[in-house]
């Protein structure tokens, strides 16, 4: 069945060409700020966003970041899962190109400076549909910071489907159901000022205090996809004890 129709999960997630080598310019950012403490204990921090932005939204969709994921995988605990939402919205049977244009990075701190000590790059090759990704590292950033250049190419491989790099890291680039759960008609009962229908005179705020119980509350997401990068890799390849996540994309 095809992905775009079957709004499958993340194969990596379930069971739980040209390279621009200028200068990148950052237009999107998602800093989620999660820690993994490898001894088990997690203080993860939830966030989600979708359409940042009118100029994102409309004009350039697939640099629109929606949600990071970082988790021990579920068939090894020496092995380490990140995951990439990106370009959200995609309707039920629908698609959207991936633009070669746009540098997609997770940025990796493992000494707890809040600065990036490895990055993980993806960029895709070529407009047809037979479109590729490359992906670059984990390695050392060849500048911190807002502006980026790409480090040592890791592999390249085809969109819609795992592929395997050398040191053992699994990648899937392509299409896949929204993960992210979003009762909005509730939310607008919550917060009735954010809804452009009760303009310029909304109810007041904070009447309804909580969100719809499982079962009752609807999920404004379910018919949609986003795009999204998920990679597997030794944890070992991370370095330090715990490590900070966060993911941006560039032009």
């Amino acid at each position: 069945m095809n992905q775009s129709d079957s709004l499958t999960c993340h194969p990596l997630i379930s069971h739980f060409s040209t390279v621009i080598t200028g200068l990148f310019r950052p237009i999107g950012l998602l800093l989620a700020g999660l820690i993994l403490v490898w001894a088990g204990v997690s203080s993860p921090a939830h966030a989600s966003d979708h359409q940042d932005t009118t100029f994102l939204g409309f004009d350039l969709p697939a640099a629109d970041l929606t949600d990071l994921y970082v988790f021990e995988s579920p068939d090894d605990p020496d092995r380490v899962v990140l995951a990439m939402d990106f370009d959200p919205l995609i309707p039920r049977g629908g698609s959207r190109p991936f633009d070669p244009a746009i540098l997609y990075q997770f940025k990796i701190d493992n000494t707890g400076d809040t600065i990036e000590d490895l990055v993980i790059q993806f960029q895709f090759n070529g407009t047809d549909p037979d479109q590729s990704v490359s992906v670059f590292g984990p390695g050392t950033p060849n500048q911190t910071g807002v502006s980026s250049t790409l480090i040592s190419l890791a592999g390249t491989g085809p969109v819609n489907e795992v592929f395997t790099l050398p040191g053992d890291i699994q990648v899937f680039a392509g299409l896949r159901k929204d993960p992210f759960f979003f009762d909005l008609a509730r939310f607008f009962e919550i917060i009735p000022d954010r809804n452009y229908l009760n303009q310029p005179n909304p109810d007041p705020p904070f009447q309804v205090l909580s969100f719809n119980p499982p079962g009752v509350a609807t999920d404004l997401l379910a018919d949609f996809n986003v795009n999204s990068f998920v990679i597997e890799l030794p944890r070992s390849a991370l370095g330090g004890s715990q490590i900070g996540v966060w993911m941006t994309t560039s032009i």
